[in-house]
């Protein structure tokens, strides 16, 4: 009877411990779900932000062009320069005029590359923070899967120590 009287406290110390198991493996499972949201949160974030940065990419070779265009223009008037020196007054006023405005829209277009080059940095940084916290995340959901692997084992167990 004693013996019976063991087995059967033995019986219900591994049914508690199965209970505790199932309700742990439901909370791994919620945080898991949760994980792999957040995962996917981060795919699309990153997802967006290469495309932010393809986006930036392509303006940055734009206003490179325009850059070129605007002192492929001044180039020109600079050259132009000479023989214009030997004109009137006025047209000596207009062609100071027009190195201003050139000066000025090379110094905005200068502006505007580095402030495209800026936002491209800032993306491929906020990229790469995305793959970062991808990758610890990846991590996270292997460890949780080697837990749930774990517990899978002690519900063999207990199911085996069960049948006996």
């Amino acid at each position: 009877k004693k013996q019976l009287d063991k087995t059967q406290l033995q019986r219900d110390d591994l049914k508690e411990s199965v209970e505790e198991l199932k309700h742990k493996m439901k909370m791994r499972e919620g945080e898991l779900k949760a994980v792999n949201e957040e995962v996917r949160a981060l795919r699309k974030m990153e997802k967006k932000a290469a495309a932010d940065k393809s986006g930036l990419e392509a303006q940055t070779g734009k206003l490179r062009l325009e850059v070129e265009a605007g002192r492929a223009e001044v180039s020109e008037l600079t050259s132009g320069k000479q023989s214009l020196e030997a004109l009137e007054a006025d047209r000596v006023q207009q062609r100071q005029q027009q190195q201003k405005a050139l000066k000025e829209l090379r110094i905005q277009l200068e502006d505007k590359l580095a402030a495209a080059e800026t936002r491209a940095e800032v993306a491929e940084e906020q990229r790469e923070r995305g793959r970062i916290r991808l990758c610890q995340l990846e991590d996270k959901v292997g460890e949780m899967q080697k837990e749930l692997v774990r517990v899978d084992g002690y519900k063999a167990q207990a199911a085996a120590a069960e049948e006996r």
